[in-house]
């Protein structure tokens, strides 16, 4: 009955798949299968005959679309394999964060160079902004940034590939007050530290708390690297100021002698 063999199919989801087959007759009818279920034309599918080729085609194939797939003439049977394999090697997820910390919005494909629309409530975000970047140069790599990222940004952000819709939340929280009353500085310190989990910080302050008689002036001394033979005893109620500079490379302390 046939004269040709399909071989197993391997698409990526979004991608016209084709399998094709030939028969010695133009008459000779075939029924398409996947599993045990017959196949018929729908808006998706489109099974039709060239001369002596058999064709079934799916537009837009997706992993469910995978399985085995048979295609019989008579009492005559053939048996396709297909792999449909997602679009996303990561996909797009939600994100949840503190206003005034950049967003990123990252996903990667299985193909390079895919079009993507982004779109924000709907609405399509047309080109980069000041707060908005999206490079131009993807590869696999998608992503969408938000600079200094406000309650208003709050909402629904989508893409759109190959026809595909994926949507996803962007959850903003409050800035805490504390942060909020920083001096510049220090917040600008604060969401820096909350962007990478380090941050350097150049001033310091020593307290030390025990009960009577537990020996705190002597750890102080130490500390400042001077001598405790004059040490008296205090009551806990001595308090020292002392400024002291640290090299950041080997982490020395330098006290001043005054």
């Amino acid at each position: 009955m046939f004269t040709s063999k399909i071989e197993p199919q391997i698409c990526i989801e979004g991608n016209k798949l084709q399998m094709v087959c030939s028969v010695y007759a133009d008459n000779i009818e075939v029924q398409w299968y996947k599993e045990k279920q017959q196949l018929h034309d729908c808006e998706n599918m489109l099974i039709h005959i060239n001369k002596n080729q058999r064709i079934l085609t799916i537009k837009k194939p997706t992993v469910a679309d995978s399985g085995k797939y048979y295609v019989k003439a008579g009492k005559v049977e053939m048996e396709v394999s297909v792999t449909v394999k997602d679009m996303f090697r990561r996909p797009l997820v939600d994100v949840t964060i503190m206003e005034g910390l950049d967003t990123q919005f990252e996903f990667e494909t299985e193909e390079e160079n895919v079009p993507v629309q982004w779109f924000y409530n709907r609405k399509k975000i047309v080109e980069s902004t000041e707060r908005r970047q999206i490079p131009r140069l993807q590869g696999r790599i998608h992503t969408l940034t938000i600079l200094q990222t406000s309650l208003e940004d709050c909402g629904k952000y989508s893409i759109k590939i190959k026809g595909f819709d994926k949507i996803v939340d962007l959850n903003v929280k409050e800035m805490p007050k504390t942060i909020k009353h920083m001096s510049v500085y220090d917040r600008e310190a604060f969401l820096k530290a909350a962007k990478t989990g380090t941050t350097k910080r150049y001033n310091i302050r020593v307290m030390i708390v025990g009960k009577q008689e537990a020996g705190k002036t002597c750890l102080l001394r130490r500390l400042m690297n001077e001598e405790i033979g004059d040490v008296k005893r205090t009551d806990g109620i001595n308090i020292e100021r002392r400024k002291c500079h640290i090299d950041i490379k080997t982490g020395e302390w330098y006290f001043s002698t005054c």
